[in-house]
């Protein structure tokens, strides 16, 4: 194959690629800090949190020893 064909699927693959590591990457970012800001709260409250989830912007955190749940933006 010719180089110009190389550089230009790799370019390709880069330009189709990257935009969905970006968005992984920030949805991961904003996952741990919406846990240790949820799993902070529930310290300071005296509560442990055992299980989380997250949707979007909203977070689920559960205590199950105290059988309590927390919600978070």
């Amino acid at each position: 194959m010719e180089t110009g064909n190389l550089i230009i699927g790799g370019i390709s693959a880069a330009a189709i690629i990257l935009p969905f590591v970006y968005m992984y990457r920030k949805s991961k970012q904003l996952e741990r800090q919406l846990t240790k800001g949820l799993r902070s709260y529930a310290a300071s409250k005296d509560f442990k949190i055992d299980q989380t989830e997250v949707a979007g912007n909203v977070i689920l955190g559960i205590d199950k020893q105290n059988t309590v749940a927390f919600l978070g933006k």
